[in-house]
């Protein structure tokens, strides 16, 4: 069990779902192919950011980002020359990007995963029990689990996570209103409880109007809050041995 200097323990999951489960289904891949090559190059990145915090002991979500873009880009170009010709002239510009974005919100996602894993039941969090939603259809939710002082088992709260480059970003009521919407309906949220909806994202959150729309069901986790947590070098060496 690993510590901060603060006294904060923290309980590693010892698997990532969201990765048994594309590994499981082949859908780390694109086009067909093996998905090797997404698998090699998230264990780059996470070498890079070991290396990082080793060297200038300084890891925060707007450095993640950076890695996460470099390597979405090695992925695209590495991933465009194993494509065969006769499918790589049916690709248009927008199929080829599914590719950087593939590898980019995968990682991420598996990243979120891995956090909220990591940080069960955790009051500043919102969410214990965490599961990714890899078995429905994506209409806004990405994982489900319990409110964090759930006592009963009913008080269950789905999550959003959006990738964002830009950390200004906000993300709109239109996306968290599918989030709601699937939750309440598909995963049994109730709608009268607090903090049922967790946004998890690397920008600093939703806009005004969700919420001004959704009140107290919304809780966020933005880049701050992930920030605080993720300058920890034990903290990617236990995510990297998921990979």
């Amino acid at each position: 069990m690993a510590q901060y200097s603060s006294g904060t323990q923290m309980n590693y999951p010892t698997n990532l779902d969201i990765v048994d489960y594309k590994i499981k289904v082949k859908q780390f891949g694109f086009a067909g192919l093996p998905n090797e090559t997404e698998e090699f190059f998230a264990k780059q990145l996470n070498d890079r950011i070991i290396t990082e915090l080793n060297t200038k002991h300084h890891m925060n979500v707007n450095k993640l980002k950076k890695y996460i873009c470099e390597f979405g880009h090695k992925f695209y170009d590495e991933m465009i020359k194993k494509i065969p010709e006769e499918v790589n002239e049916t690709l248009d510009d927008e199929k080829k990007k599914e590719i950087y974005t593939r590898f980019v919100g995968d990682y991420f996602e598996a990243f979120a995963e891995f956090f909220l894993k990591t940080f069960d039941n955790d009051s500043r969090f919102g969410v214990k029990d965490y599961h990714p939603a890899i078995e429905t259809e994506d209409m806004g939710v990405d994982g489900y689990g319990l409110c964090y002082n759930d006592t009963t088992g009913e008080n269950k709260c789905v999550v959003q996570v959006k990738y964002r480059v830009d950390t200004m970003n906000e993300i709109e009521y239109s996306a968290l209103a599918r989030t709601f919407t699937q939750g309440v309906m598909e995963f049994g949220v109730n709608p009268n409880i607090d903090n049922c909806i967790i946004l998890f994202s690397s920008c600093k959150g939703a806009n005004y109007r969700a919420h001004n729309v959704l009140k107290n069901t919304l809780f966020e986790i933005n880049d701050k809050k992930i920030d605080n947590e993720i300058n920890n070098v034990q903290f990617w060496n236990e995510f990297v041995k998921l990979f």
